[in-house]
């Protein structure tokens, strides 16, 4: 158990390091590639209005490029998918922005699922550690695993790599988490891509409308949570 321990923890960091690499490789080539048309917006001579319709002239290639990215930023432990899943509904608009962040931070959240199943050892304790960690342990309460899992990845303090573990643990079937990822992600993933579009398009109704959704919902599912996180002892 002890170099399983030794193996894992080695297999995240060099993962995590080459994510980071390859993240900023990705990014490298994105900017490089429409370079000209980022600084062109800061330009005062040029049409906005025409700016900012070529800029959504975004190819299969492109979103491509921004899903991975998505499910990088997503997967690995020192980085976020915020911006990223911002700047898709900005490229895309609200719809395929909605669809490509979906679809890469349940790619992202799958991959490292699917890696803490294969580090998992049963017979290691949940928690590691003499001070045991109170997120694990809230979720750990809830006898229903699935609706914890959906309310982990649901709200953004937890953070996603705990879920994923908390998922190994619960041995619960690949098939249920990756319904459980596909539901949970939905709500950030709604506010980041009309986010994104509300800035773009300068709408503060829409973004407005938008953080208020997706907050009552957090709200909701914080308040569900504190109710029945003891419901099992």
């Amino acid at each position: 158990m002890k170099k399983l321990r030794i193996r894992r923890r080695t297999a995240i960091y060099v993962t995590s390091i080459l994510g980071v690499v390859l993240v900023s490789v990705l990014l490298y080539i994105f900017f490089l590639e429409h370079s000209a048309q980022f600084m062109q917006f800061f330009d005062p001579d040029k049409d906005k209005l025409l700016l900012m319709r070529t800029f959504r002239d975004r190819s299969p290639k492109d979103a491509l490029l921004l899903i991975l990215l998505t499910a990088l930023t997503s997967a690995v432990p020192a980085l976020s998918s915020s911006v990223i899943c911002i700047f898709n509904g900005v490229c895309f608009g609200p719809f395929l922005g909605l669809l490509l962040n979906i679809t890469g931070n349940t790619l992202g959240n799958s991959l490292v699922a699917g890696f803490f199943r294969k580090f998992s050892d049963e017979r290691e304790p949940d928690h590691k550690h003499k001070r045991p960690n109170r997120l694990f342990e809230r979720l750990a309460h809830f006898k229903n695993k699935m609706l914890a899992l959906i309310l982990g990845y649901m709200i953004p303090i937890i953070p996603s790599s705990l879920v994923n573990y908390f998922g190994a643990k619960s041995k619960i079937s690949s098939k249920k988490q990756l319904l459980c990822i596909i539901i949970g992600v939905i709500p950030t993933s709604f506010l980041y891509a009309y986010g994104g579009e509300a800035i773009f398009n300068g709408n503060v109704v829409r973004l407005g409308v938008s953080i208020l959704c997706v907050v009552v919902l957090g709200a909701a599912g914080i308040e569900f949570y504190r109710k029945h996180r003891h419901e099992k002892k």
